[in-house]
């Protein structure tokens, strides 16, 4: 059994929170794997089934939780929603994916990881690139602006021009 516990940043009580559920994993032998939004490869995200946990344990995370939940994984939701919330373009376009809509390839959130936004911008081999900011430009940090501005000015690829 996994506990998928999701969770953006670390802020006060975050990482209280985050020790505390993985000391309970440990005592009842359940592998704890923590899902930092702003960090993990949308790209390689796991098919969660029955035997695995998911929760949302800050704020935040709202997107990876939506790509995450189905009907078959275990959650403290009473009936597990196909989505977290429905707000934005990004949120249909996850339930357009779920549904096995044709639509383009997407990666719904951008990371500040340059190794990883390099991998993410080489799956699509070619342009356009599309961007989406969910709800807000909370989570549009400077560094990310800064990553897109070079990846667009032919930058990105070459460590020595910045």
């Amino acid at each position: 059994m996994k506990f998928y516990c999701l969770h953006e940043d670390i802020y006060e009580g975050v990482q209280l929170r985050l020790d505390q559920l993985k000391d309970a994993c440990e005592r009842l032998n359940i592998e704890f794997i923590p899902l930092y939004n702003l960090t993990v490869d949308y790209s390689k995200l796991p098919k969660l089934g029955r035997t695995d946990l998911l929760y949302n344990s800050a704020r935040g995370s709202q997107t990876l939780e939506s790509i995450l939940l189905n009907e078959n994984v275990t959650t403290f939701y009473i009936k597990n929603p196909t989505l977290n919330q429905t707000f934005s373009t990004t949120d249909w376009s996850i339930l357009h994916d779920k549904a096995n809509l044709l639509s383009p390839k997407t990666i719904f959130n951008i990371t500040a990881d340059r190794q990883l936004l390099k991998k993410l911008c080489g799956l699509f081999r070619r342009f356009p690139i599309i961007i989406k900011a969910t709800g807000s430009t909370r989570h549009w940090h400077n560094e990310n602006r800064q990553l897109a501005k070079s990846y667009f000015n032919g930058r990105l690829f070459n460590d020595n021009k910045r």
